[in-house]
């Protein structure tokens, strides 16, 4: 099985692609400017929360994954179940603070 962080080709997957008509994934990443990873995941979780509400009742975390595309960006993948029982996954362009 290949590791997510390693492999481009996932982010181009035929399943990925039907959640993306069906709703299910954002069409661009959230751009997210931070000095540091702290901050930057913060920025995260605040997009979250004005987004679908609190954390705490408008969302659950489900996972979250790394993608290094081609180009050197980074892009953060979180999915989130909503209070409805949804699923969506958020992706995040977090270039500018990974690794700091």
């Amino acid at each position: 099985m290949k590791d997510d962080v390693n492999d481009p080709g996932l982010l181009a997957s035929k399943g990925e692609a039907a959640d993306r008509e069906a709703g299910k994934v954002d069409e661009s990443p959230v751009l997210i400017q931070a000095e540091d990873s702290e901050s930057g995941v913060t920025a995260e979780y605040e997009h979250l929360d004005s987004r679908f509400g609190p954390g705490d009742s408008g969302w659950s975390f489900v996972r979250q994954r790394l993608f290094i595309l081609p180009d050197g960006r980074k892009e953060d993948a979180v999915t989130i179940r909503l209070a409805d029982g949804s699923v969506r996954e958020i992706r995040f362009d977090i270039t500018a603070f990974f690794g700091k």
